[in-house]
């Protein structure tokens, strides 16, 4: 039997704000709704995400990915990835018209998707999550009162210098009331506008408008940086719960996909952490195995075996060599004001 014969699969496009439609979700907490947004250039990885989820995640579940410029073909491998379940439901959905992900970039449709889906409740999860456990506790989860649920982030947990210090979250894992998000949903976008150029993207007008109005979440819910920075002395970082990454139920792969040299080879900076596909690894995250061994029941199943896999990774590395020259050449003869002789 074909995956699409046992998996539902949709394509939707909204065109308007929230509405609610059978045929989509439901507002009980019986049909967990998940939610992801990804490009074509994250295809594989989103579609590892959704493996992980559809063989952890117990009872009926709906999960929407949002559209973000992927191809037909990727939503062709993407259900081709998923496994035979009567039970779950995989809805493609484009992004409204003048969605703020549409000027800003897909890394902003998690604003889009809090306007755009049904239901009053959403799990949101970034496409380099792995989802190791049932998530129905996470689910279930009494945000007593708050708008949000979020884990704090391992990395910089209060912040960074660019926003005002205090406890920060990371967005990669949200629990969701969406009923409370779209009544201030006019507002936070318009502080999304204004914080256009912010360095973690809409991360940080989250950590801002939500500040206070958060339910911290476990971090077995978002397992961040494991055995990499999290095993880095900081003050901050001390005081987390860092034996909730012992086991974790979500393992998120935070970090670059393509580290720059200097985050490889500064002896000063903390451990390098990334992604398992990129051309340097997770850097020693031990989930990096069970993410592989996800992607062998995806349509990617292969593909470390191709011709093409070791080229793209030395691409990547010549990549990153000819930044750390090129900013090289920037430091000693333009800021340091030795001049092209040096190079001579």
């Amino acid at each position: 039997m074909d995956a699409l014969d046992s998996t539902n699969i949709k394509n939707v496009a909204f065109t308007q704000g929230p509405k609610y439609d059978s045929q989509l979700g439901n507002t009980t907490l019986d049909i967990m709704n998940i939610a992801l947004a990804f490009d074509s250039r994250f295809t594989m990885p989103g579609a590892v995400a959704l493996r992980s989820i559809a063989e952890n995640v117990k009872g009926p579940v709906t999960i929407y990915v949002f559209d973000c410029g992927l191809r037909a073909e990727d939503k062709q491998r993407v259900e081709a990835s998923m496994p035979h379940r009567p039970d779950l439901t995989l809805v493609f959905m484009d992004l409204p018209p003048d969605s703020i992900a549409s000027k800003l970039g897909p890394n902003w449709a998690r604003v889009n998707m809090m306007k755009c889906l049904p239901g009053e409740r959403l799990i949101y999860l970034d496409a380099d999550t792995l989802v190791r456990k049932d998530l129905r506790d996470l689910w279930n989860t009494d945000l007593e009162g708050h708008p949000i649920g979020a884990a704090r982030d391992v990395v910089i947990p209060m912040g960074h210098r660019r926003v005002p210090r205090g406890k920060y979250f990371n967005s990669g894992v949200l629990l969701l009331d969406l009923v409370k998000i779209r009544a201030v949903l006019p507002e936070f976008e318009k502080i999304c506008y204004e914080m256009k150029d912010a360095a973690y993207l809409d991360q940080d007008p989250l950590n801002l408008y939500f500040r206070g109005d958060q339910l911290w979440l476990s971090l077995t819910w978002n397992g961040q940086v494991i055995r990499t920075v999290a095993e880095c002395y900081d003050v901050e970082r001390m005081k987390l719960p860092l034996e909730q990454l012992k086991d974790p139920a979500i393992v998120h792969f935070y970090g670059p996909e393509s580290p720059s040299f200097s985050m490889l080879l500064n002896p000063s900076a903390p451990p390098y952490f990334g992604k398992p596909w990129g051309y340097a690894g997770s850097g020693g995250n031990p989930y990096e195995k069970d993410w592989w061994d996800t992607l062998e029941r995806t349509a990617w199943k292969g593909l470390r075996e191709t011709s093409e896999w070791p080229e793209s990774r030395r691409q990547a590395r010549m990549t990153q060599l000819k930044l750390a020259e090129d900013e090289f050449i920037k430091r000693t003869t333009i800021e340091l004001g030795w001049g092209d002789s040096f190079l001579q």
